[in-house]
């Protein structure tokens, strides 16, 4: 699925998406987190490749995103709801981009890519400070290290499901080995009261969870009662 991946990626690069501001985000991200961030290997478990697309989108030529991705052997599908997502016999890609004011759980129209993307709270952070990485000579987006590692723990409290809730929070906890406990702590101070709350509860949780990273979890749990 590697090859399909970076294959992925360089289609992505040829229509200029990245330079649109289009991030990879989600559990495919630690690939790259490995390659150019040192960051320990981290066994994927999904056939998911989730991508973020800026709000507003700029206004571009129009991009097929069927008939780019159509080579690759991905056709296009629906959810219940009306956003599109692209699969083939291994992968499947969505797309997410920010919700916007009280809730608006309908799929965002992106006109210059024809699609409807998911709407999901939080996601404006992972824009803050991206990493901008030559791929094998492709340039991909990524979101800044700690803002993914914050993200992952403040959605982990608003899952509905455990097991997902429980990978947010392993992912979020494995990305703590190439920050710093100084700059995250920072970081944190920088968050609404009640995304702070939602971090030290996944800190927590992740205490149970994960027992062999106690000592990670008491250097960088610290720092939150600081």
């Amino acid at each position: 699925m590697a090859d399909l991946f970076e294959s992925i990626l360089a289609a992505f690069d040829k229509c200029g998406l990245w330079d649109d501001g289009v991030e990879l985000i989600g559990s495919w991200s630690f690939l790259l987190y490995q390659r150019h961030c040192a960051l320990p290997p981290y066994a994927l478990k999904t056939q998911d490749i989730d991508f973020l697309l800026p709000r507003p989108y700029p206004d571009r030529t129009k991009v097929d995103l069927g008939q780019v991705l159509a080579p690759l052997g991905f056709k296009v599908g629906f959810t219940s709801k009306g956003a599109v997502h692209f699969v083939n016999p291994d992968l499947k890609i969505e797309f997410l981009t920010p919700e916007r004011g009280k809730g608006d759980d309908m799929p965002k129209l992106v006109k210059p890519l024809g699609i409807k993307a998911v709407q999901l709270r939080f996601l404006d952070m992972l824009f803050e400070r991206p990493l901008i990485l030559k791929e094998g000579g492709i340039t991909v987006r990524v979101p800044n290290p700690m803002n993914f590692c914050l993200h992952k723990l403040i959605i982990a409290q608003r899952r509905l499901k455990a097991d997902k809730a429980a990978k947010d929070i392993e992912q979020g906890v494995h990305m703590l080995s190439i920050l710093e406990p100084e700059d995250f702590r920072a970081a944190v101070r920088k968050l609404p009261k009640k995304w702070r709350t939602l971090v030290h509860k996944s800190l927590q949780k992740a205490r149970v969870l994960i027992p062999s990273e106690t000592a990670t979890l008491d250097k960088f749990g610290f720092t939150l009662q600081t």
